[in-house]
């Protein structure tokens, strides 16, 4: 991502935070860096572990392990503008919905 953002500086980023940090990436790292070419980021949680027996390893977004009201203030700063709610595979899509935008509001 570093080379492909270094070779346009009219890029802009979809960022997926969560599978950034999955992939061992610290995202206050990349906000910082790119924090003025991201547009629109990914708000989805990675589930506490062990996950629910019915979920899978992602969480309604709050109810997970990632920090989301600091880094939606950090990528507000920073000036994106589109924030996706996302679960890649929820149970109930309606509750996921729910829980996350009640959730969301709070940032």
């Amino acid at each position: 991502m570093d080379l492909i953002l270094a070779a346009d500086d009219s890029l802009s980023l979809e960022f997926d935070l969560a599978w950034a940090v999955v992939a061992g990436v610290d995202p206050m790292h990349w906000i910082s860096l790119y924090g003025d070419r991201i547009t629109a980021t990914h708000i989805k949680d990675i589930a506490k572990k062990p996950a629910c027996v019915e979920s899978t390893e992602w969480a309604d977004i709050g109810y997970g392990t990632l920090d989301w009201p600091q880094f939606y203030l950090s990528l507000k700063r920073a000036g994106t503008r589109f924030f996706i709610m996302e679960h890649d595979n929820p149970i109930d899509d309606e509750k996921f919905a729910q829980l996350s935008i009640t959730t969301a509001r709070k940032f």
